[in-house]
């Protein structure tokens, strides 16, 4: 920030509130990554002193800061495990100065992990050995999603972009209505579930997992139409996966918060 040419009998840039005076001709003020005000406050030789409005300075917003790329490789459709999944190949790369946490998230489900550190011009590649995860919500069955890509530096948030990934589709074998009641829950929840389109309803089960594919819990399904009742209060906070199974396959699964 350029100061007025003058020389003063004492000077004071005033960011947030803190600020030292000085004498002389002004120093032109140097901007920090912070957002916040600042005002200049100017006396002359005799004693007449004048502030100047507050300027609120919205640094973190600038997308010159923003330099972060996600690179989507590969995707491939996972269904033969605890629960539907997709595992994501590529990287994700900081060109910034300064190191940054990256937050992947999606209103369709959930990625695995989810937070990334990044050096300063640095980035983090996943693949075969280490893929990304996303984890389909209920009602998600491919096709293309708008994710939103958070970066934060020093714990504040100076980045927010939108990229697009596009699934491979998946058809259930069996149409059904799963949900819960409530979500997010404290202790106890109910999974209202309902299979519309089979001959005999045989083997069916529903299932909780937490995101790494533990097992948590599990129930029987012997109508084609029920409620079945979960006690979660032993659970640490988190997410978790309700998995409606039938002959062994995952025909609807839907995300549950832990509170």
């Amino acid at each position: 920030m350029i100061g007025p040419i003058p020389e003063f009998y004492k000077y004071q840039w005033d960011f947030n509130n803190t600020g030292t005076f000085q004498g002389g001709i002004v120093d032109d003020y140097e901007l920090t990554e912070y957002d916040g005000t600042l005002d200049l406050t100017l006396v002359n030789d005799f004693q007449c002193g004048v502030t100047s409005p507050e300027l609120n300075l919205d640094i973190l917003s600038c997308e010159r800061n923003c330099d972060i790329k996600l690179k989507i490789e590969k995707v491939d459709l996972n269904q033969d495990g605890d629960f539907i999944s997709y595992s994501l190949a590529g990287s994700i790369d900081n060109n910034n100065n300064f190191p940054v946490s990256i937050t992947l998230t999606s209103s369709n489900g959930v990625f695995v992990p989810s937070v990334f550190s990044i050096p300063a011009n640095g980035s983090v590649t996943f693949g075969a050995s280490n893929p990304l995860i996303f984890i389909p919500d209920a009602g998600f069955t491919g096709g293309s999603d708008s994710i939103s890509i958070i970066g934060q530096n020093a714990g504040e948030t100076f980045c927010l972009q939108e990229s697009v990934i596009n699934y491979p589709n998946f058809q259930p074998r069996a149409k059904v209505k799963l949900s819960a009641s409530p979500n997010p829950v404290m202790q106890h929840t109910q999974i209202d579930y309902e299979i519309t389109n089979v001959d005999q309803l045989k083997e069916a089960g529903i299932e909780i997992y937490d995101l790494l594919g533990h097992q948590k819990d599990r129930c029987l399904v012997t109508q084609s139409q029920g409620k079945a009742n979960f006690d979660l209060s032993a659970y640490s906070s988190g997410q978790y996966m309700v998995v409606l199974r039938y002959k062994g396959d995952i025909v609807a699964q839907l995300r549950l918060i832990k509170n």
